[in-house]
């Protein structure tokens, strides 16, 4: 199976939900993409361009809504990526404090998050 890319992503950015504070944009976006086809990549999912979130240049903060999907999303600032963790229990391994265990090269299912996106 192909790994999932950033042209698999699809973003929706509402106009109401983007503002300009103090030097920095503030976007509300909803990003989703997945279809239990293509594979989790190294380095996590990665996004479009920041241009398609209506930022030029860089990221200040990146938050998401977590889904209720027992997994961990994260943003990657370094690769503008998506990670996905489960917790060691999900994965069969005993662990008492249940650590987090990156995804790996599994089919991603669909999915669709709300990212708070503050930058430039």
């Amino acid at each position: 199976m192909a790994d999932l890319t950033a042209a698999d992503i699809t973003v929706s950015v509402q106009p109401r939900h983007k503002r300009l504070v103090e030097g920095l944009r503030t976007v509300i976006a909803t990003v989703s993409g997945g279809d239990g086809q293509k594979t989790y990549p190294a380095n996590g999912i990665p996004l479009p361009a920041l241009g398609v979130f209506g930022l030029h240049s860089e990221t200040a903060f990146v938050g998401l809504q977590q889904p209720v999907d027992g997994y961990k999303w994260c943003y990657d600032e370094t690769h503008h990526t998506l990670r996905i963790f489960q917790s060691a229990a999900q994965t069969g391994e005993a662990a008492t404090a249940a650590p987090l265990v990156e995804l790996g090269n599994l089919a991603v299912a669909a999915f669709s998050l709300k990212l708070k996106i503050e930058g430039q």
